[in-house]
């Protein structure tokens, strides 16, 4: 991969997934035992969206008064070009999006948005139900 690529890279989508959603479909297993075959059900929240999305929603729902601080262009480039940093911003950045048709597809499993799972936490915490 490229430099250029990578840059290109970074504004690109990946998968998450929340605790929320793990609970509901360990749940549902548990509720439908015939709903357990041989199947393999990816497990995601039902958009893609990009980590700095995620970051900034991260902290205002935290109030967290940390600082954000963007990196160069040209500090990113010379970064890049070390191997192991190269493959750990890959890791990070890289697109990486689950299809999920098969969970979507149970009506029973309601299957939240990243954003909906993030609005689960509570000064870093998870709410308890």
């Amino acid at each position: 991969m490229t430099t250029q690529e990578l840059i290109v890279q970074i504004k690109k989508k990946k998968s998450f997934l929340c605790i929320e959603n793990i609970k509901t479909i360990i749940k549902y297993n548990l509720m439908n035992t015939d709903s357990i075959d041989n199947r393999v059900l990816n497990i995601a929240d039902k958009n893609s969206i990009a980590l700095d999305e995620v970051i900034a929603r991260y902290k205002a729902i935290t109030k967290s008064k940390s600082i954000i601080i963007s990196v160069p262009n040209i500090i990113f480039q010379i970064l890049i070009k070390m191997p192991v940093i190269k493959n750990i911003l890959i890791k990070l950045y890289g697109n990486f999006v689950i299809d999920t048709k098969c969970i979507n597809e149970i009506s029973e499993i309601n299957i939240l948005d990243t954003f909906e799972g993030l609005s689960y936490l509570n000064n870093g915490e998870e709410k308890n139900e």
